[in-house]
């Protein structure tokens, strides 16, 4: 469905009476069959230690209070087949978000012998659980009673997700565990008018419908294996298999070129009063212009304008109080953007695009893939893959895309997640797609800088500085900007000690958090121990931004492609003053190494003075997705760079070395 075809669907949805179903209880225990109580080895997956013989999904879409929601009542049943079966999965987690609401939770064990042992409902309490990159996340948790191998166990719940209707839905197929079957039953929306439900499923074969008791259509999917989590992966729409399911009035089908035809000429017209480029805004342009005669600087001139002088409201570093932001005007045009100094992100990139077309650039909105969610690729004939935008100019014949609304993205890149996207440019004669650059591994820079002093016990202490640019600043920033003092230092000393380990930060300091240029963070920091004193020998490894890193990959295979946010540069340059009586032997770097233009690592080494140790180290990585096959190379790289970054120097005692030369 077109996006400027939701707000009928919406009202007409408003019109929809409660929805009978509201108190609907979870459905009663279905029967076990004798052949599932004596299984002994998994039918999905050979060597599991568990597996679910059927989750079961019921939703339908409710009135609560005047207000929407959808309602899905779970029901899972997994089979126990060893110990580490039972204490993987007799303890659940059920996550859910700010919007969304978990209730209604029963279980039972049912035991090889036939008995059956209901779950404690007081049993059930609320924790933090993590997941991937750290993300914590509320969860619902209980641990099943009783659980043993051979065990069947079971447990319903109800999710509701507030403030929602099935309009534009994901409904997920795979778990963590395998699963025989998987079963949706969808009642569709009442009083719909001509619209009518669609489904498209991602990473699977299209699903059918069918019409199921109550009301319900009814999709099914079996024989679902284990989701495997793994570290550098896409993100998890694009590699688990889960349905979307929205309504559209669009009865005949389309081809993916005439859908997007359509939607282009739809969306611009839609939108096209959105950036129009009146009056206010030419003038606005003519002097912001006025003494600039290069296109490039022209465009600088105006993103940085909307960047730095227009205050994005949605911004949580703005400095608007709750009745400010409550009590601001809509803005319907550039105009009033310019004139309020405020607006959304949308307003923002709409202002820039009126002051670009304002100044005599072919602009046009655009619309793009968002990777942190699904590459997206024009094959695939709804707009909900493409919720990301900015504008699209063209300069010396390329597309350049620009979204000044991004506080602390620098000027000529967008966020990571729009990086080598598809766009669509809502050009209304010429509506086309086009990828959008990824910055190169030079425009994301990390620098640590260390002026260190080396002790005899093995202490290593003095003053450090980590500079980061571009999207290793970007994310940084939105992190810290609207943080007090004291949580910006715990940010420096987690980020301090998880990679130079057991170090005592002092004096620590975070400057240009908010800025587009260079975000630093600087202490003062003590090692015990850093360096391995034995007998008159010190073992120190000059890496010492590195010395606690993890390797990237651990796992001997891979089941998905390997995927990074974006490029990078890594520049290390450490100076070590030696401890006095101590000698430095012949200073021979870690070998370099370099595969293509991916990945290039380089380390210089060498003496300021016989007791002054300067190391610089240089790691470039450029790309954004490997397939699977590559990972054997691509871990033998990464395992090199750690080899190399653990490269350790020895020091030996002048008072040793006199001895054994007089002997």
């Amino acid at each position: 469905m077109f996006p400027n075809r939701l707000q009928t669907l919406l009202t007409l949805l408003c019109l929809m009476t409660p929805s009978i179903s509201m108190g609907l209880t979870a459905e009663d225990w279905k029967s076990v069959d004798k052949q599932n109580l004596e299984m002994t080895e998994p039918q999905v997956e050979p060597g599991a230690d568990a597996e679910a013989i059927f989750w079961e999904v019921k939703v339908e879409d409710e009135i609560s209070g005047g207000d929407p929601q959808v309602v899905l009542n779970h029901y899972i049943r997994l089979k126990i087949f060893n110990e580490r079966g039972r204490d993987a999965h007799s303890t659940i987690d059920i996550p859910y978000s700010s919007n969304e609401k978990i209730d209604r939770i029963k279980g039972r064990t049912i035991n090889p012998d036939g008995s059956i042992v209901e779950l404690d409902k007081d049993s059930v309490y609320e924790r933090d659980v993590v997941k991937s990159q750290d993300i914590k996340v509320r969860a619902k948790s209980f641990a099943m009673p009783a659980v043993q191998p051979g065990s069947i166990i079971e447990y319903q719940w109800r999710e509701i997700r507030r403030d929602n209707l099935t309009l534009y839905a994901r409904y997920d197929f795979q778990r963590d565990i395998p699963i025989q079957k998987v079963t949706y039953f969808i009642k569709p929306l009442r009083n719909a008018g001509p619209y009518g439900m669609r489904s498209i499923t991602i990473n699977g074969q299209q699903r059918t419908f069918e019409k199921a008791p109550g009301g319900y259509m009814k999709t099914s999917m079996e024989d679902v294996p284990a989701f495997r989590e793994e570290p550098y992966m896409p993100p998890e729409s694009q590699v688990r298999p889960w349905m979307l399911l929205y309504y559209t009035d669009d009865k005949a089908s389309m081809t993916p070129q005439q859908y997007w035809g359509k939607y282009a000429e739809e969306r611009f017209q839609a939108l096209k009063d959105r950036f129009k480029d009146d009056k206010e805004v030419k003038a606005k342009a003519k002097e912001l212009l006025r003494e600039v005669q290069d296109d490039e600087e022209k465009l600088r001139v105006l993103y940085e304008f909307c960047q730095n002088e227009i205050v994005n409201v949605y911004d949580d570093a703005s400095g608007l109080s709750d009745e400010e932001l409550e009590d601001r005007k809509r803005n319907r045009k550039p105009k009033d953007t310019l004139k309020r100094g405020m607006g959304t992100s949308f307003d923002i990139t709409a202002l820039f695009l009126a002051l670009a077309q304002a100044a005599d650039f072919e602009a046009y909105w655009a619309e793009i893939g968002d990777s942190s969610f699904y590459f997206f690729e024009p094959n695939i004939a709804n707009a909900y893959f493409l919720p990301g935008w900015a504008a699209a100019v063209k300069l010396n014949g390329e597309w350049r895309f620009f979204d000044p609304s991004q506080a602390y993205v620098p000027f000529g890149m967008l966020r990571w997640q729009e990086e080598g996207q598809m766009a669509l440019i809502l050009n209304p004669k010429d509506p086309r797609f086009a990828r959008t650059p990824s910055s190169p591994s030079e425009s994301s820079v990390e620098r640590s800088i260390g002026d260190l002093v080396l002790h005899p016990d093995g202490t290593l202490e003095g003053e450090v500085r980590l500079v980061f640019t571009g999207h290793r600043a970007a994310w940084r920033r939105e992190q810290y900007d609207d943080d007090e003092e004291d949580e910006r230092i715990a940010a420096i000393r987690s980020r301090i000690e998880s990679r130079m380990g057991g170090a005592e930060i002092s004096e620590a300091k975070m400057e240009g958090v908010k800025d587009t240029g260079s975000l630093v963070y600087s202490c003062k920091v003590r090692i015990p121990g850093y360096a391995q004193v034995t007998g008159k020998r010190i073992f120190l490894q000059p890496a010492v931004f590195q010395r606690n890193r993890d390797p990237y990959f651990s796992a001997a295979d891979r089941l998905h492609s390997i995927h990074f946010q974006y490029s990078w540069l890594e520049e290390d340059a450490v100076r070590i003053r030696l401890p006095e009586g101590y000698a430095l032997g012949p200073v021979a770097p870690p070998d370099p190494f370099h595969s293509g233009d991916n990945i290039q690592y380089v380390v210089n080494l060498e003496k300021e003075d016989e007791r002054t140790l300067i190391y610089k180290r240089s790691f470039r990585f450029q790309g954004l997705l490997f397939p699977p096959e590559s990972y054997p190379q691509l871990k033998a790289l990464f395992d090199a760079l750690h080899e190399r970054d653990n490269h350790t120097l020895m020091l030996r005692s002048q008072e040793s070395e006199a001895s054994s030369s007089g002997n």
